[in-house]
């Protein structure tokens, strides 16, 4: 005879149970239980395969905890407090535990964390003293810091002080070349070895410091000793066929300027003129300047070496000072036709009492 087993848990069996063992499959669930499976038997195989699963159940391991890997990325540490560095080593930690050590050894406190196989350090009384005598060093934090990383220095004022051998700032330096290979950056400066000249970046090309070519005073002539590999701001003109030139600009002239590295006069380049065998009288080179307002209505010198290679004579060749205001000129002189070593030229000439604006000309 069949009868109903009611269960308080909500457990109830249809079929009678015989006198030994309740097959487990026989057993059902009252709706409800949040189980698909409607007995014990697919019950206890439906959580059995939730096991160490995604939504499912976390197992245990020998030691009845539940293994990291299943425990998600959450921060489950234990904080210690020891004596010593002894005691820290027979602590029973793992992997995230930290270890607050009193005395690390040499009177100092320390902190440490576990990373599963050492204890590595995360702060010390002695790193700490490290950093606040490199604060009291180099300046607190904003300013330069340490000696060889590198800095980017942006709204500060760099004060050296009174100069002296522990007191003085030194420019990058290399040799010409080895500047010129860099990637341009404006502003920047540094000095060439092979030179012994100062130059700073303009941003396309490197630009000598101070009087260039010249020494001492001021040289109003950009580029006047050719450096910069470039002919500019030098340009060749034909004016008529005159022993004076008109205004030292403009026309189609046969002969060239180029730069040259080929036995530079003086550094490593110089500027050389090419005059074909005809007569090109009226045809040269020139350049303008800029005077400062200090110089104006002063005796002015002009300094130029030449060295004659081939098919230049004697008075084939004038140097000229053009007044870009009044159109006034000055001849400064002829050159002789003198190979190398080269012949400096000497010049002078009065500067207007108000034009600031010149030309100075290599006339045919």
């Amino acid at each position: 005879m069949a009868r109903i087993l009611d269960f308080a848990d909500g457990f109830e069996s249809n079929v009678e149970p015989p006198s030994t063992n309740i097959p487990a499959e026989t057993i059902t669930f009252e709706p409800g239980s949040g189980l698909t499976s409607t007995n014990v038997q697919g019950a206890i195989e439906e959580l059995a395969s939730q096991k160490e699963q995604p939504g499912g159940l976390a197992s245990l391991d020998g030691n009845g905890k539940v293994p990291v890997e299943q425990i998600p990325a959450i921060a489950v540490t234990s904080v210690h407090v020891v004596a010593d560095i002894p005691a820290r080593d027979l602590l029973e930690v793992e992997e995230g535990d930290v270890c607050k050590v009193l005395d690390d050894g040499n009177g100092n406190q320390a902190t440490y964390i576990f990373d599963g196989s050492t204890w590595q350090v995360m702060q010390s009384d002695a790193a700490l003293a490290m950093h606040a005598a490199e604060k009291n060093t180099h300046g607190v934090s904003g300013d330069i810091v340490g000696t060889t990383d590198i800095q980017v220095v942006t709204n500060k004022d760099i004060d050296g002080g009174a100069a002296s051998n522990t007191h003085r700032l030194t420019v990058p330096k290399a040799t010409k070349a080895a500047l010129d290979a860099l990637t341009r950056k404006e502003a920047t400066f540094v000095y060439a070895t092979d030179q012994k000249k100062a130059f700073i970046d303009d941003g396309s090309k490197l630009v000598p410091v101070g009087s260039g070519s010249g020494s001492g005073g001021v040289n109003f002539i950009q580029n006047g000793d050719a450096e910069e590999d470039v002919v500019a701001p030098f340009v060749t003109y034909k004016d008529a066929a005159s022993a004076v030139p008109e205004d030292a600009t403009g026309g189609t002239p046969a002969i060239t300027l180029e730069v040259s590295d080929v036995n530079p006069i003086s550094g490593t380049r110089s500027f050389v003129i090419t005059k074909p065998a005809s007569n090109c009288q009226g045809e040269g080179a020139s350049v303008d300047f800029t005077i400062d307002r200090a110089r104006l209505a002063k005796l002015l010198m002009a300094v130029l070496d030449f060295a004659n290679s081939s098919g230049f004579t004697t008075g084939d060749l004038a140097l000229f000072v053009i007044n870009k205001t009044t159109g006034q000129k000055h001849e400064l002189g002829k050159f002789d036709a003198h190979g190398l070593p080269s012949m400096p030229k000497l010049a002078m000439f009065n500067s207007d009492v108000a034009d600031q604006e010149y030309r100075l000309a290599l006339h045919i």
